[in-house]
């Protein structure tokens, strides 16, 4: 298991601007104390899985938790494997039209918005 010292998070987002990696939770935690004075948040955590892009922070707990809202092409995936396959959609457009083609897919992308 290896370990992360956060020592910043945008206290807007909660996304983590500035961490290290390390092998041993003890690394970890004596970098944090190396620059307590630099970073008064900075805490330590096992290393979640996944990119750093998906880490959400609380530094009054001192959690760290993986959000699927980070990723701002979650919903491009969820539409994707919901919309028909190419050829459907040309069929469909051929038989009913732009206009109805466009009724049919506004309904996943409502359900899926942009973030």
């Amino acid at each position: 298991m290896s370990y992360i010292a956060i020592l910043k998070v945008n206290s807007d987002t909660n996304r983590v601007e500035k961490f290290q990696s390390f092998s041993t939770q003890e690394e970890a935690e004596a970098h944090v104390q190396k620059f307590i004075g630099t970073y008064p948040l900075a805490y330590c955590v096992a290393e979640p899985n996944g990119s750093s892009d998906h880490w959400l922070c609380d530094t009054s707990s001192q959690t760290i938790e993986i959000s699927e809202l980070v990723d701002p092409d979650v919903y491009k995936k969820k539409r994707k494997a919901e919309y028909p396959s190419i050829a459907d959609q040309l069929d469909y457009i051929y038989h009913n039209g732009i206009d109805g083609w466009k009724a049919t897919i506004k309904v996943t992308k409502d359900k899926y918005p942009k973030p």
